[in-house]
């Protein structure tokens, strides 16, 4: 025979205790979205870039990682104070140096020192503490 497996309704919100918010609790306990970039970049988190091959993502993403780290503008919205990026790169090292050393040029300034180029392939970016020099 086989036991019967069904949890009780109480049973159930119990073992979801720790895994949910209930009621007003949703709105103390999850901070809304602060942007660094209104509806674009959010602080605090990490941001993806994807697309077909060629489309200008890293171009896109490199320029935005730039910008934010220098204090620059994006779009014609002003970013008005500099904060750090991590930028992990999805192509070669060397193309991202190609397009560090092209930015330079173009704005005829130093990279800033708020901009961070990981040099191995993947952070995990789950480690605890991992991002809070950020």
């Amino acid at each position: 025979m086989s036991e019967d497996r069904t949890q009780t309704r109480e049973e159930l919100f119990d073992s979801w205790a720790n895994h949910v918010y209930s009621g007003a609790d949703i709105f103390t306990e999850i901070k809304p979205v602060r942007w660094v970039i209104p509806q674009m970049v959010p602080a605090d988190m990490v941001t993806g870039i994807y697309g077909a091959p060629g489309s200008g993502k890293s171009h896109v993403a490199l320029t935005l990682a730039l910008e934010l780290a220098r204090g620059g503008s994006w779009d014609g919205l002003g970013i008005p104070n500099p904060v750090h990026v991590l930028y992990i790169a999805g192509e070669r090292p060397s193309d991202a140096r190609d397009r560090l050393d092209g930015w330079q040029r173009h704005h005829r300034c130093d990279l800033p020192p708020a901009f961070h180029l990981w040099k191995d392939k993947y952070p995990n970016l789950s480690t605890p503490g991992f991002l809070d020099p950020f």
